[in-house]
């Protein structure tokens, strides 16, 4: 079985046997081959999320209900809440996988950084033109890419798909009066077999199953269930036989083509040596060849590379002396020059996930997923999280606590706050909300041309009535300004909200929302107490190296904001002149 449950989350992908992981809480299927819906039977009842052209598949094949299915359309991002109070989302953007039809990866993105799924796919360079995935590479973000090695071996060069074609054309043009046999699988080949039926103006034979799948998937017509009405035969991979080929040649001359690059660098290997006799093997596969491999990590450039294929066939053709060694495409090390250094940080899970996972399983989630215009996607992986970390490498999580201390400070650090992550173009994107305990962590920017940001966080110290108040800040001019919601002009709105479509996710100390107070309902002095802790909070931002956090015995932040004034005084000074602008 070619899928798997990813280590230190709920997701499982082409992973069937809930049983043997029941951490697993979100199933995604990427196409409809037998090797990737191992354990998929006719009772499964959680949600499974696909695109629209697998979701109709499977009704067809495992006459599966529609309300399970949780269709997600190629090319666009969906919000998927996880934990019980929708406080960790994850997003999933749905890409085409160039493979068989309804085939797609996934990108996720959540509080396990950014992992990028394959399951079965061709490279193609057009693939990076997607706007979410694009500006992960651009920063160097995808921590993990889950690889296609089906072929990843240096033997494995085989031509493209459109070479291939061209190969199979020549082949049918050199027997015009003969039948000719395609050998294809239950899934795939669509696109060629109609390629060759408008080439040579010619109805193309299948059989029945694969009559109806084709008019499901509403292909022309140009095919047919009657042998009278067809030369060109399309017939099932294991009907294809040197013993089948010999028989329909004693009633009709007949070629026979294999397409498949499963025999690409076997010297002297399965049927090498039928040409002579009108059975031919064409090397066209949906997979990559060695080559586009190469050239997908370098360009896509992760931080870790995972093969998704951990098992070879040492069965028939397999078992021969002379058959390459297929062990050899599960070593990733022929990548390690073209990955981003550091490897990715063992993952860092928050308790809400952690605790989700452990509940008896499989659960289901009645969460549906929402269509967002996530430009740049969500938020890189946080670095530092209270929560537990998940280190090993395998598809099952084995976790152990954690409290983590800042490697950049190298002391245990406070200030826990609620961030919320907001797009303000979006409101069907939600908050991220991350108990982070290093809030001012550099994340990287989306490009270097934003040139100013939005962010919002919520700061629960305050005490009394409050409004929401909002400060912009230029990185340019580094100019500071507060205003209240309720007074932000039109235009002063639609500059904000056009900014921050040019960011994906920053430090907190770009630009924050707090609670300020309410100068109808709180006094004078309160109003001025609390700006003043606002710009000490603000201070120790920017001074973090020479702020001492203050916590009680037990290492939780002291909540006394009498305290917490007091012993920031002498930051007070230092902002003095700061202050007087506003």
């Amino acid at each position: 079985m070619n899928g798997c449950v990813i280590n230190g989350t709920p997701i499982a992908i082409d992973f069937w046997k809930p049983t043997k992981a029941p951490q697993a809480r979100l199933f995604f299927l990427t196409h409809l081959h037998t090797d990737h819906t191992q354990g998929l039977t006719r009772t499964w009842r959680l949600p499974i999320y696909t695109s629209p052209t697998n979701a109709v598949l499977l009704e067809h094949k495992f006459k599966l209900p529609k309300s399970i299915m949780r269709e997600l359309e190629v090319g666009e991002t969906y919000l998927i809440p996880v934990d019980k109070g929708g406080n960790y989302p994850i997003s999933v953007t749905v890409l085409d996988a160039n493979h068989v039809p309804g085939a797609v990866m996934f990108l996720f993105q959540g509080y396990f950084g950014n992992i990028l799924y394959c399951g079965d796919m061709r490279w193609y360079p057009e693939l990076l033109d997607h706007q979410v995935l694009r500006n992960v590479v651009e920063q160097n973000a995808l921590d993990i890419l889950y690889l296609d090695n089906t072929f990843s071996a240096p033997y494995c060069d085989f031509p493209s798909r459109e070479d291939a074609k061209q190969e199979l054309f020549k082949i049918i043009d050199s027997y015009p009066d003969h039948v000719v046999k395609i050998g294809i699988r239950d899934l795939g080949r669509e696109d060629l077999l109609e390629a060759v039926a408008r080439r040579f103006q010619e109805r193309i034979l299948v059989n029945q199953s694969k009559y109806e799948l084709l008019q499901l998937l509403q292909y022309s017509d140009a095919f047919t269930v009657n042998p009278e009405e067809a030369r060109i035969h399309a017939v099932p991979m294991n009907q294809l036989q040197v013993s089948a080929h010999k028989k329909w040649n004693q009633e009709h001359p007949t070629v026979s083509i294999m397409l498949t690059a499963l025999y690409v660098g076997w010297q002297n290997g399965p049927y090498s040596s039928q040409h002579k006799n009108g059975f031919f093997t064409v090397p066209y596969s949906d997979h990559s060849s060695y080559s586009e491999l190469l050239e997908m990590v370098a360009q896509l450039a992760p931080h870790q590379v995972i093969p998704i294929v951990q098992k070879w066939s040492t069965f028939g053709w397999w078992s021969s002396s002379s058959a390459p060694n297929q062990m050899v495409k599960a070593d990733m090390s022929v990548y390690s020059h073209f990955l981003t250094f550091p490897p990715p940080e063992p993952i860092l899970i928050p308790d809400a996930i952690a605790d989700l996972m452990r509940e008896g399983g499989p659960m289901l989630l009645a969460h549906q997923p929402r269509r967002c215009n996530l430009h740049r996607g969500l938020t890189p992986r946080p670095r530092r999280t209270l929560g537990v970390v998940c280190t090993t490498p395998e598809c099952s999580s084995s976790s152990v606590s954690l409290l983590t201390t800042s490697p950049a400070l190298s002391r245990p650090t406070s200030m826990m706050s609620q961030l919320n992550y907001q797009n303000p173009n979006e409101d069907t994107r939600g908050d991220l909300m991350l108990k982070d305990d290093e809030q001012f962590h550099q994340m990287p920017l989306a490009n270097d041309r934003s040139s100013s940001l939005l962010k919002k966080v919520t700061l629960e110290k305050f005490t009394g009535n409050s409004t929401n108040g909002t400060i912009f800040k230029d990185q340019n001019k580094q100019n500071i300004r507060e205003a209240s919601d309720d007074k932000i002009s039109k235009n002063e709105f639609s500059t904000s909200t056009e900014v921050a479509s040019n960011y994906s996710f920053c430090s907190p100390t770009e630009g924050m929302q707090v609670n300020i107070p309410n100068p109808n309902k709180d006094s004078p002095e309160d109003h001025a107490r609390i700006q003043r802790l606002f710009w000490m909070e603000r201070a120790s931002a920017l001074m973090l190296s020479q702020c001492s956090l203050l916590m009680d015995d037990n290492g939780n932040t002291v909540n006394e904001l009498s305290s917490l004034v007091e012993n920031t005084e002498p930051i007070c000074d230092s902002l003095h002149n700061l202050i007087s602008l506003l």
